[in-house]
């Protein structure tokens, strides 16, 4: 692979403009290209269910699977902890711990006021009932970043959907997932990866209800599957493949940022990464760093996934200024923006739009969640700009609270009426003469 492969795209050529555009419309275009496959495999689930999932199994997974493991038994999630080494148990609970007290700093809370005399109203928040948090591959870590606010929240009843792993054998899913679960007291565990299983959660099996709310990162395609299904649940957003921005300048080590888009893609081809500074050399010594790094990795897997990245979803964007960078990323509105800058602090008032703030040289974010204890499952392809980060409101509902005294809709009758009538709501009159005569 050569160097020249990468583009560098500068802000001072006349077509910039409409390189970043084509960014801006990646949402649009991932929808395009996978509606009518999600479409189709919704579908299917619809019309097949159970049977659907054993087919999707067999076809994306090649695992020959029979209904009755579609559930993993709840003997073997309460015994998985006999197949995890104590040492990846203690990293599990110290994860969740720190996560936890990320999320209860996080929690909405009710109140109730009076606002004047005869006038009192307020908020109360109650939990969703049902929840159903996908999990790609064997990713525990996506179920505790939803699973810790979900019970914060206090959710009741999580059902999680992940793809079989043909690696592992019955029940074909990794034991650190099922101790994971175990954790928060997750007994319904559904082999099912993709639109298969987000159908499955999101519109209810033969034997379960359907969630309420469907929650977790996926692909591209689980990201439009999840977009089409959420006229019948709510969603969390579009947590997609890794998606993060850098912004850099002369402090920034091209050494670290090459290691952490290294780090990013492995295994993960569709990640996409944005790189901001204002030096072309450097990055020109960024892309034959990563090139580097590439040819020491012994993985073959892990060669070809970073490569991939590097050529296809990696772009490096060439900058006049520090404040054109932040100008533009945060039209960008990226699920991760990493502040590779001294003093990064400094610079938060400019950052209007991403999923989390990563601050410094040394906050690295493939360790973001591992260490910071707050999430980086965010929503990506842009929808950071409307979609906030995943905490226990997410898995709340809030509704206002309001009581009118006599007195006060005396008070108030004449002016409420005057704004009726200038709507058009003739009626209005009697409401309020048939309790105040």
């Amino acid at each position: 692979m050569e160097g020249s492969s990468v583009r560098i795209i500068d802000q001072s050529h006349d077509n910039f403009e409409e390189s970043f555009q084509n960014f801006l419309n990646r949402r649009q275009r991932v929808q395009e290209k996978y509606f009518l496959e999600a479409d189709a495999l919704i579908a299917e689930y619809r019309e097949k269910k159970e049977g659907a999932l054993i087919e999707f199994a067999k076809r994306f997974d090649h695992v020959e699977i029979e209904e009755a493991e579609l559930w993993v038994q709840p003997d073997q999630i309460r015994n998985a902890h006999k197949l995890v080494s104590g040492k990846l148990r203690q990293s599990i609970d110290a994860l969740i711990l720190r996560v936890e007290r990320f999320q209860k700093e996080l929690r909405p809370s009710a109140f109730q006021t009076q606002e004047e005399a005869g006038l009192y109203w307020g908020v109360e928040v109650r939990p969703l009932d049902r929840v159903g948090i996908y999990v790609p591959k064997a990713y525990f870590l996506t179920m505790i970043l939803n699973a810790v606010p979900a019970r914060i929240a206090g959710v009741e009843e999580l059902l999680v959907a992940t793809p079989p792993d043909k690696r592992m054998g019955p029940p074909f899913v990794d034991p650190a997932l099922l101790y994971a679960a175990k954790v928060f007291e997750i007994d319904k565990i559904l082999l099912a990866g993709g639109v298969g299983g987000l159908s499955a959660l999101a519109l209810g099996t033969q034997d379960t209800e359907a969630v309420q709310k469907l929650v977790g990162a996926t692909s591209k395609l689980g990201v439009v599957a999840k977009q089409r299904l959420s006229s019948e649940v709510g969603i969390d957003g579009f947590p997609g493949p890794t998606e993060v921005a850098f912004v850099c300048d002369t402090s920034s080590s091209v050494r670290s940022v090459a290691a952490d888009i290294v780090g990013l893609s492995d295994h993960n081809p569709n990640a996409e990464v944005f790189v901001f500074h204002q030096q072309e050399r450097w990055l020109q010594s960024l892309i034959e760093e990563i090139i580097l790094l590439i040819q020491n990795l012994k993985s073959h897997e892990s060669r070809d996934a970073v490569r991939n990245c590097l050529e296809s979803n990696t772009h490096l964007l060439l900058m006049k200024r520090l404040e054109d960078s932040f100008q533009v990323v945060n039209r960008l509105s990226p699920g991760l923006l990493c502040l590779v800058l001294d003093n990064a602090a400094e610079h938060i008032g400019r950052v209007s739009s991403c999923g989390s703030l990563l601050l410094g040289h040394y906050t690295t974010p493939v360790s973001l969640d591992l260490i910071g204890g707050a999430t980086g499952l965010v929503s990506t392809l842009g929808s950071a700009s409307h979609f906030s980060l995943t905490t226990p409101a997410t898995f709340s509902r809030q509704f206002s609270v309001v009581e009118i005294q006599k007195e006060a809709l005396q008070r108030f009758q004449k002016a409420s009426l005057e704004l009726s009538e200038t709507e058009g709501f003739m009626a209005h009159e009697a409401v309020f003469s048939s309790r105040l005569l």
